[in-house]
């Protein structure tokens, strides 16, 4: 059984990224459904090591930490913790839709797949009956590849290379992270119910940055690992479809462009949403539309805190230096318009810029 996974971060193209290789006729890789799984193991590790948790999954930097590449190795799930990883499973996909009436995951059906295959046991043994578990919920003997699309996995990048070696592929997308803020904060994933409040833009720039340092620690040591840009796969995607199918190690499958073939998880047409408005086909003409979208001082503020990593990928700056800085000294976040969870000195904007200005006057 040869296994890929497909993470990035959010609003980056990543659900795109899996309706395409869903699409070749020998790769079977679900929406989402397994991130509890990772949830609850990094949960364990930081208990069983008596450290102290992140705010969030993908946020921790685990580059060459020789125990958490063990995790899968090491880590026993008990019968307890399995019922509640299926609990977990299924809360979220009976909550899919609920706020946007958008529904991405998979359905119920992948719930009795994992309740007939998963058993207590190593960490190791479980993600491989999940495995076995999509292939049943999928149906499809044809397939020879497995895997699955989540966000912000490239933390278990190690683990699941040391455990699993060349019988896994992991596939990383990357976007503008300019495009990623209009959308999670200014398009209509927010309008419409998909989440009630902002992120803020410190967070969304750290989630991005993490991204980056993941990428180019695990292409330099693994063979295994891919990243391409979204901006990339839309504008040529039959070329990129099929140097990732090269690294795959498949044929390349004409099916994979053709959006007609694109399926939700329920077997219907797929309808890619753009957070601006829906299309029905490959498209580029909605990547600039963020220029349109995120006001100045949001864009100048973001501009002039990662100026060096957008021009170091190739994506080109609006503002020059003195602008950005204009923008960011101007630029304040409402605390009331920030997702709860995220209400937090670390990604404070007026806090740290503050903290910012003491430290150069102090100096």
């Amino acid at each position: 059984m040869r296994i890929i996974i497909v993470t990035g971060l959010y609003r980056s193209g990543t659900t795109f990224l899996q309706k395409i290789l869903d699409a070749h006729h020998k790769i079977t890789i679900i929406n989402q459904g397994v991130f509890d799984f990772f949830k609850l193991l990094d949960n364990e590790y930081h208990y069983i090591n008596s450290l102290n948790k992140s705010l969030a999954v993908g946020v921790d930097l685990k580059f060459q930490e020789q125990k958490y590449k063990r995790i899968f190795e090491d880590i026993y799930l008990s019968e307890e913790k399995i019922e509640t990883l299926l609990l977990e499973i299924e809360k979220h996909i009976d909550s899919d839709g609920l706020k946007n009436n958008f529904k991405t995951l998979p359905t119920k059906s992948l719930i009795i797949a994992l309740k007939a295959h998963l058993t207590p046991g190593k960490a190791k043994h479980v993600f491989e009956q999940i495995m076995l578990a999509i292939k049943d919920y999928r149906e499809d003997g044809s397939t020879t590849i497995l895997g699955f699309k989540e966000l912000n996995l490239e933390q278990f990048s190690e683990a699941l290379f040391y455990s699993f070696g060349d019988k896994i592929r992991i596939v990383q997308i990357v976007r503008d992270p300019r495009a990623i803020l209009s959308s999670r904060n200014y398009g209509s994933y927010l309008r419409e119910g998909g989440a009630k409040n902002k992120h803020p833009l410190l967070f969304i720039l750290k989630m991005w940055k993490i991204q980056l340092l993941y990428r180019d620690y695990l292409i330099e040591g693994y063979n295994n690992f891919y990243s391409l840009f979204y901006e990339n796969l839309v504008s040529d995607t039959e070329r990129e479809v099929e140097l990732l199918c090269n690294f795959i190690g498949v044929e390349y499958d004409k099916n994979m462009i053709d959006a007609n073939n694109f399926k939700n998880e329920e077997g219907g047409k797929w309808k890619p949403n753009t957070s601006f408005k829906t299309e029905d086909r490959i498209s580029r003409r909605f990547l600039d539309q963020w220029k349109d979208k995120v006001p100045n001082d949001a864009l100048g503020a973001f501009e002039f805190l990662c100026h060096r990593e957008l021009e170091n990928n190739n994506y080109t700056v609006c503002f020059d230096k003195k602008d950005q800085l204009k923008y960011f000294s101007s630029y304040s976040e409402n605390l009331d318009n920030i997702i709860n969870w995220l209400k937090i000195d670390s990604y404070n904007f007026d806090f740290q810029k503050n903290t910012r200005d003491r430290q150069v006057k102090n100096k």
